[in-house]
């Protein structure tokens, strides 16, 4: 649900979906990696920019290194289109 949200750019309802996701399991870098993005194009790039840290530091603590590089790439992209 919260895929298709995003996909059709309703970024407040993807983000809630995402965070009801993220609640039912808390250490999902990817679902980290999707919500982060989501919440910077809903305009909430602080937010968005702690939930992205918190998934590298999750990625880096397990040593999952493609995992690395995608939310690095997210992070990367955040900060140069949001700031």
């Amino acid at each position: 649900m919260a895929s298709c949200h995003a996909f059709y750019k309703d970024y407040i309802n993807a983000s809630i979906y995402f965070k009801k996701l993220l609640n039912l399991e808390p250490e999902n870098v990817q679902v980290m990696g999707s919500y982060g993005r989501v919440l910077a194009m809903a305009g909430e790039v602080e937010d968005s920019k702690k939930v992205l840290e918190d998934a590298l530091h999750l990625a880096e603590d397990r040593n999952e290194e493609q995992l690395i590089e995608q939310v690095c790439m997210l992070s990367i992209y955040i900060y140069i289109i949001y700031g």
